[in-house]
């Protein structure tokens, strides 16, 4: 049993309360040391039949090679001509785009959309050529 003490304007009181029962602390379970070396276990890699885990790993861990590659069709024309490299090869084979007046305009657009708005312009050949060129140049992050 405990015992509270209450002030009573200006009195001290005193009154029995229930003791509470107080938690039961549970041992930890036993943790075995980290195994190191030739036998520690190695975590399975995903594989083909269990699709979801292979796309969690490609997700978690992403390698050099899924770095973002310039694309005439996802990629906006202002990031092309922001990389000296890209600029290079949209300057070569597209010759007078980037000099264009209407360029400004154009920069929030990927390549193919330009070519739908003046297929004069940009032509197929072109954007095969574009990417092929492209997709040489080392990825971007």
């Amino acid at each position: 049993m405990m015992f509270r003490i209450l002030t009573m304007g200006g009195i001290l009181a005193a009154s029995a309360v229930p003791a509470l029962a107080a938690p039961v602390a549970t041992p930890p379970a036993a943790v075995s040391p980290p195994v190191s070396g030739p036998e520690a276990p190695v975590p399975a890699a995903p594989t083909v039949d269990d699709p979801a885990a292979a796309t969690a790993a490609e997700t978690a861990a992403p390698s050099a090679s899924s770095a973002k590659a310039y694309t005439t069709t996802e990629t906006k024309l202002g990031i092309l001509l922001d990389d000296p490299a890209a600029r290079a090869v949209v300057d070569t084979l597209i010759p007078g785009l980037s000099a264009s007046p209407q360029i400004a305009t154009a920069r929030n657009m990927t390549l193919k959309q330009i070519q739908a708005l003046a297929p004069t312009a940009v032509k197929d050949e072109q954007l095969v050529q574009v990417q092929a060129e492209l997709d040489k140049l080392p990825a971007n992050g």
